[in-house]
């Protein structure tokens, strides 16, 4: 219990160290080497050496130590250089190797909890594998005289590297995916590239799934430089990159396609290191590689053969599309210009009718100013009322077949509809007559009693109403004669001449040819009009029919 107190509030103080305001890089350095020292004390079980870890992590030290990482160490008077940030590198790699998922704690909410996670898994650690890749290049460009300790000192790195990836498999795909790694991968210098390209190998067998999310411009720019290394003089290098290149082929299909789409012949260069003395599992991934480049070329062959056959046939069917869409368009430039052409002659022929009628207006007025000229001034006056005569009679024939053709298409719409309505109620009749169903008829009879009167009563009650309708006839009749007998004396007295202006024979002018005066029969017109309008709808519009 001592220990852990001890090792705590050391923590703590190192923290308090490190972000004082007066502190140098210097000192963040010695104050992150006697952090290495406190953690390599034997003598501290795993439980007190994991709440250290998680301890240091709460006291932001992390952040602190991934951009440490980042500097030139040639700069900080500290230790030895570079491998002052060599063992920063693996104090970072173990604290957070150490680190797993936080677990939350009791009062601690949900989302305090997430945050926290995300914090570490989203931000320090893609973070600090790019200042492991930095710190990586930063020794790469440094070493000038390809002296060992320099290669010592970054394979230290990159190992420290390795192990966190292995603690923490997401930080692989940010590695791969790295302009950094990239950077070391096409160095000229032969012990790096061979050590960068183990260390790919190694983080492609700790997940090898994950080739499969790189994005395809990463792997290409990968695959380019292993290609170029592989068809170098220099048979080492060329044999680390076709084993990377067969490790890489067994966990993804898309390098053997892009292999295959993309560099052509890679097959025989293949083949020629198949040929030369390897060992044997070399040997064995250099031909399952070339299988596999094969079965991929073959395949891009048949798909090549079938995007030719295909392009074939779209160009002949686009060729043969554009000839009828030619004389489709032939067709409809020649329509529209008949068209044209029909539309022009007619207009001239309108205008050649038009001005034809124009003509002979003029002309007749010229003739009528003529006649009017030649005719003597009584006679003027006489024309023009003739004239004005004939041209009232023909307004009105046109007014009076207008309205003749207007007052047929209003008797067929009355007898139209009315034909409707008895139809309508012709078949409400027989579908009660017809109701199969007697139950439905009780029912309604039910809801809807009707108390049947006796044979007498019914008697009585028809009596009553043709009694009653007859008298309400003849009562009406005789009003409408004494009407029509009253209008036509009046009439009579009022074209009566006087007696000053009364000759012999004035009385024939009130008689009809049958010797029967005009009033009656008038009269009898008129009764005839009003029995006509006394009739139902149907029988009126059957007796216009007849007339």
């Amino acid at each position: 219990m001592a220990d852990k107190v001890d090792i705590t509030s050391s923590i703590i103080a190192i923290a308090q160290e490190v972000t004082g305001t007066d502190s140098s890089l210097a000192d963040h350095a010695r104050s992150f080497l006697k952090l290495r020292d406190l953690l390599s004390d034997s003598s501290l079980n795993f439980t007190t050496l994991t709440g250290a870890h998680y301890l240091i992590w709460k006291c932001d030290l992390l952040h602190v130590l991934v951009e440490e990482l980042r500097v030139d160490f040639t700069q900080v008077d500290v230790g030895n250089g570079w491998y002052t940030g060599v063992i920063l590198g693996r104090l970072l790699s173990n604290v957070c190797s150490n680190i797993k998922p936080l677990e939350r704690k009791e009062g601690e909410e949900e989302e305090e909890e997430a945050e926290r996670n995300e914090e570490f898994y989203e931000m320090l650690l893609p973070t600090a594998a790019d200042s492991f890749l930095i710190l990586a290049n930063n020794i790469h460009e440094s070493d000038n005289s390809s002296h060992s300790i320099y290669l010592d000192q970054f394979e230290a790195v990159t190992d420290a590297l390795i192990r966190l990836c292995f603690a923490h498999n997401d930080c692989i795909k940010r590695v791969i995916e790295s302009s950094y790694l990239l950077h070391l991968l096409v160095s000229d210098n032969v012990d790096y590239s061979l050590s960068i390209m183990r260390f790919l190998q190694e983080l492609v067998k700790i997940d090898g799934e994950i080739i499969e999310c790189v994005s395809t411009k990463i792997l290409e720019s990968i695959l380019d430089e292993l290609v170029y290394k592989v068809g170098g003089p220099h048979k080492e290098l060329a044999i680390t990159g076709l084993r990377l290149l067969a490790i890489l082929s067994s966990y993804s299909v898309i390098v053997v396609e892009l292999i295959s789409e993309k560099y052509r012949g890679f097959s025989l260069l293949l083949e020629k290191w198949s040929q030369t003395s390897m060992d044997a599992s070399m040997v064995k991934f250099v031909s399952t590689l070339l299988e596999r480049v094969k079965a991929s070329d073959e395949d891009s062959s048949l798909q090549k053969a079938a995007v030719f056959i295909q392009a074939g046939w779209r160009g002949y069917a686009t060729r043969k599309r554009l000839q009828r869409m030619r004389k489709g368009f032939v067709l409809l430039q020649r329509l529209v210009r008949k068209r044209r052409r029909d539309k022009e002659l007619k207009k001239r022929q309108n205008n050649g009718l038009r001005s034809r009628e124009i003509r002979k207006m003029r002309e007749e007025r010229e003739h009528e100013m003529a006649l009017l000229e030649s005719m003597p001034a009584s006679s003027v006056a006489k024309y023009l009322t003739d004239q004005k005569n004939s041209a009232a009679v023909i307004i009105q024939q046109w007014w009076k077949s207008k309205r003749r053709k207007r007052e047929q298409v209003t008797g067929q719409l009355e007898r139209n509809r009315s034909a409707v309505i008895i139809q309508r109620a012709y078949k409400k009749f027989i579908k009660r007559k017809n109701e199969p169903n007697q139950e439905a008829r009780t029912s309604r009879q039910s809801i809807n009693p009707v108390k049947s009167p006796d044979r007498t009563s019914l008697a009585s009650m028809l009596d009553w109403f043709y009694t009653s309708r007859a008298e309400a006839r003849e009562e009406e009749r005789k009003r409408a004669l004494l009407l029509a007998q009253l209008s036509s004396q009046c009439n009579l007295l009022l074209n009566m001449p006087s007696l000053a202006d009364s000759t012999v024979g004035i009385e024939t002018m009130f008689l009809s040819g049958s010797s029967q005066t005009v009033a009656s029969m008038a009269e009898k017109a008129h009764s005839e009009k009003i029995a006509s309008l006394s009739l139902p709808l149907w029988k009126r519009s059957h007796e216009k029919d007849r007339v």
